[in-house]
């Protein structure tokens, strides 16, 4: 599948946690699917195709509802559970918010483990895991100005403290 525009948003360039840079230019790009077909994902193409032709304000309102209609209809992929026997206790939609970026994916707690599972793939690990027996704090934080925040402190498998932040309520 091709893909031609006239503005592109250049982001993490190299890596680099940097300001966005907008290119006006007429770019082309190239897609290929390798697990999926081109019909499968065109619907989506065509209706974010559709909303880039509106006004800003319509444009941003079209789009969310369109990533909120998809978000919704995903669930937690439970091939990614660590032991069959686990109870899931809850699923949710969560944010993990790290500095700049804000990742949105799919929250589960079982009876052993809290699992992050992102909608996209910029996370280095496809899942992220945390055992309930080595969380070490729970804090609650205020997101956006709301008491939606929680941050889990833990130790990690080869040793050290790590810690995850997830926003769990409702956006906007």
């Amino acid at each position: 599948m091709f893909v031609s525009c006239r503005q592109t948003v250049e982001m993490l360039k190299q890596n680099i946690i940097a300001p966005f840079r907008f290119r006006r230019s007429v770019d082309r790009f190239v897609f290929s699917f390798t697990y999926r077909r081109v019909g499968e994902c065109l619907g989506q193409v065509q209706q974010l195709h559709r909303a880039s032709s509106l006004p800003p304000v319509e444009q941003a309102g079209m789009v969310a509802a369109i990533n909120y209609s998809r978000q919704s209809r995903l669930s937690f992929d439970t091939c990614w559970l660590e032991n069959i026997g686990e109870k899931i206790v809850l699923e949710t939609v969560g944010n993990r918010v790290t500095p700049l970026v804000l990742n949105p994916g799919r929250v589960l707690l079982t009876s052993e483990r809290l699992y992050f599972q992102p909608y996209n793939n910029v996370e280095m690990e496809p899942v992220t895991k945390v055992r309930l027996a080595s969380i070490t704090g729970l804090h609650c934080r205020r997101f956006l100005l709301r008491p939606q925040g929680l941050e889990i402190e833990y130790s990690a498998d080869k040793g050290g403290r790590r810690h995850i932040y997830l926003s769990l309520g409702k956006q906007g």
